[in-house]
């Protein structure tokens, strides 16, 4: 199939029509590895793309499921490729995370979290006293031990996010405290892999599969794309926003697209991240507004 000849393909769209579908958006909501920027690398002419869709009013948003990184280290690296924005236009899973049990289980004082530094941080900024999990990272499994934090009754849930360090020691704590039924099961996001330089590499996703394997649960909630929470939370704060006049752009069809879909948003699905271009054929008929290879060729389409 001849993709450039398909109407929702907007990678070599002539310029009117790319004008017309961005007369209809207020709000653009973008995912950031794999749209803005691939790992350490920027992405083409995403600093002339975000400059561009700023200078024709639109207000932007930065979603990222990222558990290990603060919302300041998100705009930190925007701001490296060029991309100006406020800390207060970033949201991360870890970010969200916190914000959802301070506010929905303010009765959480402790929790046990499993996931790397931007997960500590957030929950502390919240009030939210935190056992981090990367004190076991290496260690010995102490039958004493596990009765000790079984004992702990403080500890209201388990927050699991990204942790390149997850092991077995980790694992049988979860065991543990998931053994407690009042004790939540509170998860960051559900992305089962990254691709990076072709490789797929483990998320936070394959963790949960190994604690839901172990312990029968799986997590009371999972607050990252595609829970529509990050967006109720960005409406709390700009009640403006129309969903039916705001651009959800990403990469991956489980998250970013199911994100959309929930949350009543239009949906721009970019081939430079997980989804190929390859996989498009199999994903017709679909919902999916709109495709573009990269986030780029709108710069390109309307300028060069």
């Amino acid at each position: 199939m001849n993709i450039g000849i398909y109407k929702k393909v907007l990678s070599r769209a002539p310029k009117t029509q790319i004008y017309e579908i961005l007369s209809e958006i207020d709000t653009i909501i973008s995912d950031c590895d794999g749209v803005m920027y691939a790992g350490t690398r920027s992405l083409p002419y995403v600093q002339e793309t975000y400059k561009l869709l700023r200078d024709m009013g639109k207000q932007f948003f930065f979603y990222s499921n990222s558990s290990t990184k603060t919302r300041k280290d998100i705009s930190l690296k925007l701001e490296s490729i060029g991309i100006k924005t406020e800390v207060k236009n970033v949201f991360t899973a870890s970010y969200v995370m916190a914000h959802y049990v301070a506010n929905y289980h303010p009765y959480i004082k402790k929790v046990y979290a499993i996931g790397e530094e931007g997960l500590y941080h957030d929950l502390r900024e919240k009030g939210i006293n935190v056992i981090e999990g990367n004190q076991h990272n290496h260690g010995i499994l102490k039958w004493d031990f596990l009765n000790e934090i079984h004992m702990d009754d403080d500890i209201g849930a388990i927050v699991m996010g990204y942790d390149a360090n997850f092991n077995y020691l980790k694992l049988a704590i979860t065991g543990v405290l998931l053994s407690r039924p009042q004790c939540l099961f509170l998860a960051t996001n559900s992305d089962d892999y990254d691709l990076i330089d072709g490789h797929k590499h483990p998320e936070t996703g394959a963790f949960i599969a190994s604690i839901e394997e172990f312990t029968k649960r799986s997590p009371d909630v999972v607050v990252g794309k595609p829970n529509p929470i990050m967006f109720n939370i960005l409406r709390e704060r700009h009640p403006e926003i129309r969903p039916e006049k705001t651009l959800m752009i990403g990469d991956r069809l489980d998250t970013d697209m199911s994100f959309a879909r929930n949350s009543g948003l239009k949906k721009m699905l970019t081939f430079s991240g997980v989804t190929q271009v390859k996989e498009l054929e199999s994903l017709l008929p679909t919902d999916i507004d709109y495709f573009i290879h990269y986030l780029g060729m709108l710069y390109e389409g309307l300028k060069l």
